[in-house]
Order: structure tokens, then sequence, then C-alpha cells
């Protein structure tokens, strides 16, 4: 088991210290301190709990983990912040369960993670740190979420990493697998209570959201959602949609994080479309959510 726990402390106070030049620095201290990856291993997240990872294939989270034990450290500590014991959290995208787990610790016994993540080979990494961690509050789910019922493919695209697989066909030859999508507003009963849902998954946040409209407008639940302008040729399926969509619900207000997903700081409103992140989480509350959370993490 690979044990970086006092060097990880170091590079987290680090990342979160907000001075010019600051980042730079911690950019390159990483791969001063820890030794390069050249295996599959277990680490031990800042959070305390372990998790199953491949550094050395997938540049993205797993190297993130590898080098700092998180990833979207920003994103983790407004779920912190935003969540309770007894809150039912559906993670679409979940990748190989980093949110997922995490938010496991916050809702406790008398809540419930729903995991959604339909490459098979990533679901079974997300089943074994799942089990590497004896958690018995989460159900893990082969689906893909979408705006209809339906037989689809998912595609790999290893040169943005593991969570990088994506619904949209990319224009080059990769593996790809045959899966189901459905509609979390089908998913779900008219009885579920849903607290929170985060979308991240590649692209297609906007069928997702089209999908869960029922849903959403039945618990108004707290969304975290990626905005990204990488793939906007796809069915219009870009910042601005996904912008336009939340404000026609009328409840939500929009946020983002002032020092990015990567680290610690404060959520600032978004009141444009050209606002919105060009890669990153836009988190969107009802003003009920606002007054319930701590002020503490708006600007």
């Amino acid at each position: 088991m690979n044990k970086f726990k006092t060097r990880y402390r170091i590079l987290s106070a680090l990342t979160d210290i907000n001075i010019i030049g600051i980042r730079a620095i911690v950019n390159r201290l990483p791969k001063i301190i820890i030794p390069k990856p050249d295996k599959i291993v277990t680490i031990q997240t800042i959070y305390g709990f372990h998790m199953e990872i491949d550094p050395v294939k997938d540049v993205a989270v797993e190297r993130s983990l590898y080098y700092t034990g998180t990833y979207e450290k920003g994103t983790l500590y407004i779920l912190k912040n935003v969540m309770k014991e007894g809150d039912v959290f559906v993670d679409v995208g979940a990748n190989i369960g980093l949110m997922s787990i995490f938010a496991s610790r916050i809702v406790g016994n008398t809540g419930s993670v729903f995991a959604f993540e339909p490459n098979p080979n990533t679901y079974n990494i997300l089943k074994r740190n799942i089990e590497l961690n004896n958690i018995s509050n989460i159900e893990v789910v082969k689906h893909a979420i979408g705006n209809e019922n339906k037989i689809d493919k998912i595609y790999d695209n290893w040169s943005l990493g593991r969570g990088s697989s994506s619904l949209i066909e990319p224009d080059f030859k990769t593996d790809s697998y045959e899966i189901k999508i459905v509609t979390l507003s089908d998913y779900f009963s008219s009885q579920q209570k849903v607290n929170l849902i985060k979308f991240d998954i590649e692209g297609y946040e906007l069928p997702a959201l089209q999908g869960a409209k029922n849903l959403i407008e039945k618990t108004w639940p707290i969304l975290i959602i990626e905005s990204s302008d990488m793939r906007e040729n796809f069915d219009n399926s870009n910042r601005n949609d996904i912008f336009d969509f939340v404000k026609e619900l009328r409840n939500y207000r929009l946020f983002r994080l002032i020092g990015s997903k990567s680290r610690v700081s404060k959520l600032e409103e978004i009141f444009e479309s050209n606002r919105m992140p060009h890669h990153d989480n836009v988190f969107c509350l009802t003003q009920e959510h606002i007054e319930r959370v701590s002020h503490n993490i708006f600007k």
C-alpha cells in the first residue's frame, strides 16, 4: 500500500494558499517529492479512505490521487458543507468512486449514495474501491444517464483518462461497449427524495439534465454540473445551454468556485452565461439551500 500521508498533507495545505506564484510551485512539487508511479497501487487519500488506482495508465483522476491524495478538492469541500447525515446523493459519472465514497461518509447509515457508472471496466474498479472501504450505503448502477431509455455505446478516451469515456463517438478509433441509458426521472420513483445530484459525463450533461427534469422539479436537489466548452459541437450540449436550462427551472441560482474545483475556495454567483466556466463545475442551489448551508462557502 502506498503511504505518502505527510507529503499529501503538505501539498494539500500549499494548494489552498492564495499567493501569486504558489500555483506554479504546487504544480511541480508533487513530482519532486513523490516517486514516479510504475504500477497499480492502493493509496490512502487525504480524507482517510483507500482507493485502488492506476496512475500509470490514467493521466487524470488517478494520477492526481497518486501525487496529491485528492482530486477536485474544491468540489469535495462544497459537498462537505452542503450535505448532511441522512441525505441521498446521486453520482452521475461515478468513475472509480472518489465522490461516491466521500459522500457516503457524510450521509452515513441513514443516508444513501447511488453511483452510476456504465463503463464496464471502470464499474469493476468502482465496486472494488467500495468493497475496499467496507461501505454498505452505496448502490452501484451500471447504467448511463440521458434523456431517453435506450441501448447505446460508450467510448474509451485514454488520452484524457479513464473518466473521459463518453457516449459521444470520438473521431478516432477506440474501444467501445454496449450499455443501457436511462433517465433519472424514470429510474427513481416519485417518492424518492434526492438531495444532491452530480453530473460529470463528458459532454452529455444537458441530455442527462433533460431526462432528470421531472425528478428535479419534484425534489429540488442541489445540482453540481460539469460545465465545459470542449464538446460544443455535440447536440448544443455546452455551457450556455446548461445555463439556460437551469435558469428555466426558475428556482436555482448558479455559482462557481473562485479558485476552481482543484482547491478550496468560496462560491461566487454566475449571473450571465458568459461567466460560465470553460471547464469546471457549476453549483446550482435554491434559496432554501442557501439559507440552510453555511454562509462561509459564499463570497
